[in-house]
């Protein structure tokens, strides 16, 4: 591939990144190896440092996801090696710089760099420099603003024992959003660290006082709560996974942009994580009696995960009458797009703590949700509940159920197919025959 250079668009501590352009006029952004940093550091630092970064080009060329930079070509043979991405629209950093409130658009940007982190953190990698710096945004074919996470040269750095990377890292403007355990040694990276990171860009969006670098954000304000939690000193004391921040971030959203439900007692009692049995029963049976109305929707938008736990916990029985409702409710409308993982989340949670029954409507409503409204997070949990591993009652009886909905059911498995490149063959055998008559 002949490249020609056209200018450069930005440089850290160990690389530089300039805008290029193919024979075919096609443009990149090229991400180059530079060792920038000032001071008498060794031959065989500077090795690790580009050891350090071909295992980034590797490691993001293996990632498929929408909201992690892809790797469009790479030539880590070249001396120095660098790779190609798309050309991002624009970095956070600079956005936040002339707006906090991003446009109106913060909750979209939040839950986007939340599906990066969670799906590295599935397999047990951790980022350990995450900031608004390594937040790009992009279009994508229809013109829509989404941002992926970039950057991921500190994700691992069992290659050397040397701190010395924290030092100039953090020299490079890290400090305003580094966990305090990495203050000292990179090796103490964990997802409570990237938790903490998090933190600190909700509060860049969110934040109404002044932070100060390694300490716990204290504040009294809508999401001041949710800041404390992602930022304790003691990591142990932070949110477990961003599965939890998440639900808690959507919590309060939806607390700030819906109206407020007529009833005080529902008010008061959405704002309770440990209910009584007073409690869970009251919600449960007020959702139920309001079921198709706003009242009910509102409900059915603001329960969280703590929320279905203790339902079902201290009110079994109405507990299964608020997931069919939880279900139908998800089934049967849209949704804002940034929603939508949290909303799976707590499907999922439904799925978990339900019988047959109750599993074979969750599944039902993760594939109609995810698939209607393309979204990646919703889709991909979708699959893994009905592929090899799906235990042979629950396949025949949402086969049987699907049979009653042919166009519905090859629809969603065409639409899957389609958006995350499904294999059919990693279908439960049940659900994959029916596929195959039905798609004849």
């Amino acid at each position: 591939m002949n490249i020609t250079f056209i200018r450069n668009i930005g440089y850290g501590g160990f690389s530089i990144v300039d805008l290029v352009r193919d024979d075919a006029g096609k443009e990149y952004a090229r991400k180059t190896y530079e060792f920038n940093q000032q001071g008498d550091f060794s031959e065989a630092f500077k090795n690790k440092c580009k050891i350090r970064f071909k295992r980034e080009a590797q490691f993001l060329e293996e990632m498929v996801h929408p909201n992690i930079v892809k790797i469009l070509h790479k030539n880590l043979e070249h001396d120095p090696p660098y790779y190609l991405m798309p050309v991002a629209e624009a970095v956070l950093a600079d956005e936040l710089r002339v707006d906090e409130t991003l446009g109106g658009n913060r909750i979209t940007v939040i839950m986007d760099i939340i599906a990066a982190i969670e799906e590295l953190h599935s397999i047990s990698k951790f980022h350990r420099d995450l900031k608004p710096g390594n937040v790009l945004k992009f279009l994508d074919d229809e013109g829509n603003p989404y941002y992926a996470v970039s950057d991921y040269g500190l994700m691992r750095d069992n290659l050397t024992k040397n701190t010395i990377l924290t030092t100039v890292e953090t020299q490079k403007g890290s400090d305003d959003y580094t966990a305090p355990e990495l203050s000292n040694d990179i090796r103490n990276g964990s997802a409570q660290s990237d938790i903490y990171s998090l933190g600190c860009i909700l509060h860049d969006m969110y934040g109404i006082d002044p932070r100060t670098p390694f300490t716990e954000i204290s504040e009294n304000s809508e999401f001041g709560p949710v800041f404390r939690s992602c930022t304790k000193v003691n990591d142990d004391s932070r949110f477990d996974n961003v599965s939890d921040l998440r639900d808690e971030i959507m919590s309060i959203y939806e607390s700030l942009g819906s109206e407020q439900s007529s009833s005080d007692e529902i008010n008061r009692i959405l704002e309770i994580q440990e209910l009584d049995e007073k409690e869970a029963k009251f919600l449960a049976k007020y959702i139920d009696d309001n079921r198709g109305e706003d009242e009910g929707r509102y409900v059915l938008a603001r329960i969280n995960i703590a929320h279905i736990e203790k339902i079902y916990q201290l009110a079994p029985k109405r507990w299964r009458i608020l997931a069919k409702n939880y279900c139908e409710w998800i089934s049967n409308n849209s949704f804002n797009f940034e929603l939508c993982d949290g909303y799976a989340n707590r499907l999922l949670a439904f799925y978990k703590l339900g019988g047959l029954d109750i599993k074979v409507e969750c599944i039902k409503a993760l594939l109609c949700m995810g698939t209607s409204h393309n979204r990646y997070y919703v889709e991909r949990k979708s699959v893994a509940l009905i592929d090899n591993s799906m235990e042979e009652n629950l396949a025949r009886s949402l086969k049987v159920d699907y049979m009653t909905d042919k166009s519905g059911f090859l629809r969603i498995i065409n639409r899957l197919k389609t958006s995350i490149n499904y294999d059919i063959e990693k279908l439960h055998p049940l659900l994959r025959m029916a596929y195959i008559e039905l798609s004849k």
